[in-house]
């Protein structure tokens, strides 16, 4: 983990540990070796176990610790194939530090975080508009209240933070 993500992992809490293993399997061991972890960040390019393979590997050994994606692939097919792997949340390496630590906070409070690119329709040649059934659908399975939806969906057709608080 850089040293960057420590520092901003380390806002989160004063005080709070902060483990970096340099591959799949050495997290996997200081997992192991600790009871009390609150959060997994997994890099789907880490050496050894990597990609899709190695969230369903870390849900599968440890499915209470939520696990957070933070990855420099953030194309939709990519995002949307880790929430439906079980991650609690997806954040590009690109996004600004205030929204990895926002992102975070939101996570360890029980939500998920999806950053907005992924929540847009797809474009280019040949994709069709989502349609209203399979949006709902879409939500259905990332495991969000009804509330966070509508908030969700506030999000990603740009309304401000007011307006949606409102």
């Amino acid at each position: 983990m850089s040293e960057a993500v420590q520092s901003v992992v380390a806002r989160l809490e004063p005080g709070a540990e902060v483990l970096a293993a340099a591959d799949s399997e050495r997290g996997f061991a200081i997992a192991a070796a600790e009871s009390d972890l609150d959060l997994v960040l997994l890099d789907l390019n880490i050496p050894g176990l990597a990609g899709i393979p190695a969230l369903k590997a870390w849900r599968r050994r440890h499915p209470e610790v939520p696990v957070v994606v933070l990855s420099s692939a953030d194309d939709r097919p990519t995002v949307l194939a880790a929430i439906a792997a079980g991650a609690a949340g997806f954040i590009p390496k690109s996004s600004p530090n205030e929204v990895l630590l926002s992102a975070l906070r939101l996570v360890l409070a029980g939500g998920k975080y999806l950053p907005p690119e992924a929540l847009a329709p797809a474009a280019g040649p040949g994709a069709r508009p989502a349609r209203a059934a399979e949006s709902a659908r879409s939500l259905e399975t990332l495991g969000l209240t009804d509330r966070q939806a509508q908030v969700l969906k506030l999000l990603a057709a740009g309304k401000s933070n007011k307006l949606i608080s409102r």
